[in-house]
């Protein structure tokens, strides 16, 4: 009753509890709970490691056992088969001993029985020798018995002879067929290996086409030869072919596709190359950047001797650079460069060096002729050199040129033209330097580009353009050094000319395009790899294109802005020469039979 009587007091007591008292008390109640859960599970979760663990050996332990029964198996079915033959080898010679004993029975009682049925029994007058005839029979019949015992024996001999013979022969030939399967299998892994480097060789070599020609684009890393007469859009300056960067056997797990990569790296490359020709246009005159302020100038790219000046100060970025990533590429590098130079091959340092100075002099060229006639034009100039390759690749490598390549060669050769028309008909001098330098650029990029081909054929395309990228940079400072200072020839300085106030200017634009080159020969090599050098080559066939566009973006001028023949030289250019990549690409493909 007592009780009874507490409980209102109680629930008086209770309900004297702030509320936010009872919430901790439940939040702290269901912390213990948690937290006690979370113990249990813990302990659940190591109980069932434990079990797993167990189990986990318990079948190591039981297919351990299941291979010893095997084997034992294996060995206990073989000596049954032992056994099994002892057996019936013992059958055999009982059933052949009940078989004598019973011809033998059979013949005695037939001894026995022959004077009863031919003729009554003999009395002792009539065979006074009984006794020696009988014996006479016995011998007879054992004789008989001998022979036919000799002749079974013989029999069964010959029989097991037969079935050892058989024997062997069966175990000779599961030996041949053992012996002709190991040799089968490596000759499956021998060629199972060499496909495997020659995978490995592909990824880092461009090989050779049916004609020992890889086509004219000049980018030889790729893993599958680009289209003849495209140019990646690491070469549309006459730059040196792109180091290959180092491509994974399996591409990384990504959002995007293996082609949208390429696509983007390719017109990244693409987009780089371009804003380097236009920079160089910068560079050799003042230009209204955006319309907003005026910037470059800082030294006149007429004179000879300033474009080396310009191409040595970019070499002094790019060689060292290239020089650390060949390196990372290809651990060989200078090892085979080592052994070029102690080679007495004159043919292949000839065909090295000559695409060193072919490409030195393209470089130099086109940035002549980018300040006198515009990026635009003198790139579009440039991307002529599919006209020189095609009979230049015919005469080197027996690469006949079909019939629609001659035809693309004479739309090229016509947009050209159209391109140049307004430009040669001007009054000014540049105007004409710059179209001629641009022409002999193209030339000397076409010869180039067969140089390098020759020269991959005997030596890895890494070492080849390091050595290129030396040979460079040596013709650089030998030609400073040995050009005087002005000499104007009509117009043209071949001597070398500096402007103090653009000293700034110069190196630093020096530098922009060092660092766009390099941007330029990685996101190249990165797209071939993803989507396929012929595939690339097509996209930046767009190069004449897009230079002429970003310069009449970036600098709005006389010198970017185009008249229409020459917008339309300029798409006919373009189209002609991406036909022309496409005719090759299709050309390589497989067929099927």
């Amino acid at each position: 009753m007592e009780s009874l009587n507490n409980l209102p007091n109680n629930s008086d007591s209770d309900q004297g509890h702030h509320p936010d008292q009872v919430l901790a008390k439940m939040s702290q109640d269901l912390q213990q709970l948690q937290q006690s859960l979370v113990v249990q599970l813990s302990q659940d979760v190591s109980r069932l490691q434990t079990e797993k663990s167990k189990l986990m050996n318990d079948i190591d332990a039981l297919q351990s056992r299941r291979q010893d029964l095997t084997t034992h198996q294996e060995a206990t079915l073989s000596q049954q088969q032992v056994a099994q033959q002892q057996i019936w080898a013992s059958q055999m010679a009982q059933a052949i001993a009940d078989h004598l004993q019973t011809l033998m029975v059979h013949r005695l009682s037939e001894m026995h029985q022959e004077p009863d049925r031919s003729e009554p029994a003999p009395t002792l007058a009539d065979h006074p020798s009984t006794p020696a005839s009988q014996d006479d029979a016995t011998y007879r019949v054992l004789n008989s018995l001998d022979t036919s015992l000799n002749q079974t024996l013989t029999s069964v001999k010959r029989d097991l002879s037969s079935y050892q013979s058989s024997l062997s022969q069966q175990l000779n030939r599961m030996q041949t067929m053992q012996q002709q399967g190991e040799a089968i299998l490596e000759v499956l892994v021998s060629r199972l290996n060499q496909q495997l480097q020659e995978e490995v060789r592909r990824s880092q070599v461009r090989p050779a086409d049916q004609n020992g020609y890889m086509g004219s684009s000049p980018n030889p890393w790729s893993s599958s030869p680009p289209p003849e007469g495209g140019v990646a859009t690491a070469h549309r300056n006459g730059s040196p072919p792109p180091m290959a960067a180092p491509a994974p056997s399996k591409p990384p797990a990504q959002a995007l596709s293996s082609f949208q990569l390429g696509l983007i790296m390719v017109l990244g490359s693409t987009l780089a190359l371009s804003l380097h020709n236009v920079v160089v246009g910068i560079i050799g005159n003042e230009s209204s950047i955006f319309n907003i302020w005026s910037l470059g100038g800082f030294i006149s790219l007429s004179s000879l001797g300033n474009s080396i000046l310009v191409l040595l100060i970019r070499m002094l970025i790019v060689v060292p650079l290239m020089a650390l990533i060949a390196m990372v590429i290809y651990p060989k590098t200078w090892s085979e460069i080592k052994g070029f130079c102690l080679s007495q091959d004159y043919g292949l340092m000839r065909s090295v060096v000559g695409s060193g100075f072919f490409l030195f002099l393209s470089q130099v060229l086109i940035y002549i002729s980018i300040a006198g006639v515009g990026p635009g034009v003198a790139v579009t100039i440039l991307f002529m050199y599919p006209i020189i390759t095609a009979p230049l690749a015919w005469i080197f490598f027996g690469d006949r040129p079909s019939w629609l390549r001659v035809v693309v060669m004479i739309a090229i050769f016509l947009g050209v033209v159209l391109t140049s028309w307004p430009r040669l008909v001007g009054t000014g001098e540049l105007s004409v330097w710059g179209i001629g330098t641009a022409i002999i650029s193209g030339i000397a990029f076409a010869f180039y580009l067969i140089a390098m081909q020759i020269s991959f054929r005997k030596l890895h395309p890494v070492p080849v353009s390091v050595i290129q990228f030396f040979t460079i940079f040596v013709l650089t400072c030998l030609s400073l050094i040995v050009l005087p200072l002005t000499s104007p020839i009509t117009g043209f300085d071949y001597g070398l000319s500096l402007n103090p106030q653009g000293r700034v200017g110069l190196l630093a634009s020096g530098f922009i395009l060092g660092a766009l080159t390099l941007v330029g020969y990685l996101m190249n090599n990165y797209g071939v790899r993803y989507m396929g050098a012929a595939r690339a080559s097509i996209i930046a066939s767009s190069g004449p294109v897009l230079t002429a566009l970003l310069a009449f973006l970036i600098t709005p001028g006389p010198r970017t802005d185009l008249a229409m023949v020459q917008i339309i030289g300029v798409l006919i250019v373009t189209i002609g020469v991406t036909a022309m990549n496409f005719e090759k690409m299709v050309m390589q493909r497989p067929k099927k039979s």
